[in-house]
């Protein structure tokens, strides 16, 4: 009887065996690549360096930065869709400094070169999107320093450090640890070693540290907010919570501040400047976006991510003029009218289409067009 069972054991492991080996391979995951004319971020291989604007050419929409940490001068040419995060808001590449600190995100193009630029973030943006301050620790004020923690709101010095999470282990209700940079708490008992935090159903993030000892200098030209009115260095305590603008001074790794905003009510008085400053902007330069059908008298475009709102205000039959767009994104010949066939949300991006009045070989796919509703 064992023999017999010991056999079929054996039988039953091989079939499993030879199943598993027959089985299809899943197939990879595609890896995305930038294709001119299309609206592609490739996430899973892109660069994101922090560096300081060296210069920008508004024709070419070109420029260079300098990579801080190796002064390297990096060019870059910024793609039609790119995201120009500027002041927690959509801009565009004449809303930066040259000296501002930002953080560029590069790809490579035809040629392996990482050139193609498909976001300059300021630093404003960074430290709002991801909610974090920097905590003052000390102050030289007769140097106008701050030495400083980057952490989230509710970071606190001096509370005990956790222990690092420990893949071996099991948790309870209630037990903290750290990892990656966050101080996590067991939100459930915890009975399966290997699973590391992550907000979900498991865990529950209480704070998170980014960095620490982090310096930060101030000048004559540096401007302090408190409340969306005007302050002074005098005014800043240690414990007190901040966020900045800052800029490079052509070498090494250094924040020099333009602006000191003490709470959020300052940065979104900066923010809200911003946003209306870029829909006046989309109101008189036109919604920017890619040809992609051009057929007889049917216009199908894609609006890109910083037409937002304006963008999800276009309906079917509504009047609106189109341009074709050059490099520089500015029209190459005078607007004609067309008709909102179809405008569909798809994520971030404006599926438009439009009925000519007439045919037009002036706009080519692939390349730019500006739309501008009729009032």
């Amino acid at each position: 009887m064992k023999k017999h069972l010991a056999i079929l054991t054996s039988l039953l492991i091989s079939t499993v065996a030879l199943m598993a080996a027959d089985a299809p391979t899943p197939p990879a995951k595609p890896v995305l690549k930038i294709i001119p004319g299309q609206v592609i971020v490739p996430t899973d291989k892109m660069r994101r360096i922090w560096g300081e604007l060296v210069s920008v050419d508004l024709s070419t929409r070109t420029g260079k930065f300098r990579k801080e940490g190796t002064d390297d001068i990096i060019p870059f040419t910024v793609m039609p869709y790119a995201e120009l995060l500027h002041h927690a808001a959509f801009g565009d590449l004449d809303d930066f400094k040259v000296t501002e600190r930002a953080i560029f995100r590069l790809h490579e193009n035809e040629a392996g070169e990482w050139i193609w630029l498909t976001y300059i973030q300021d630093q404003m943006n960074m430290m709002n999107g991801h909610k974090e301050y920097f905590h003052v620790d000390e102050i030289a004020a007769d140097k106008g320093q701050l030495t400083c923690s980057q952490a989230s709101f509710d970071w606190d010095r001096n509370m005990p450090v956790a222990p690092k999470w420990d893949k071996a282990a099991v948790y309870k209700v209630g037990d903290t640890v750290t990892h990656e940079g966050g101080t996590w708490v067991a939100k459930i008992q915890i009975d399966t070693p290997g699973t590391p935090p992550a907000e979900g159903k498991m865990w529950a993030k209480k704070c998170y540290l980014r960095e620490r000892n982090i310096l930060i200098e101030t000048d004559a030209n540096t401007h302090y907010w408190k409340n969306g009115e005007p302050a002074t260095f005098a005014d800043i305590k240690v414990g007190d919570k901040l966020r900045t603008k800052t800029h490079g001074i052509g070498k090494g790794k250094v924040q020099m501040c333009w602006d000191v905003f003490f709470d959020d009510a300052s940065l979104l008085k900066f923010q809200n400047e911003q946003k209306a400053a870029h829909a006046k902007r989309m109101t008189e330069e036109g919604l920017p976006g890619y040809v992609d059908v051009n057929a007889d008298k049917e216009l199908r475009m894609t609006l890109f991510q910083e037409a937002g709102e304006l963008a999800k205000l276009l309906k079917a039959g509504q009047k609106v003029r189109v341009a074709p767009a050059g490099v520089d994104r500015k029209p190459t010949s005078e607007p004609v009218v067309a008709t909102v066939s179809e405008a569909k949300m798809a994520g971030n991006l404006c599926k438009l289409t439009l009925a000519l009045d007439a045919p037009s070989d002036a706009f080519k796919v692939k390349e730019l067009g500006r739309v501008w509703t009729v009032k």
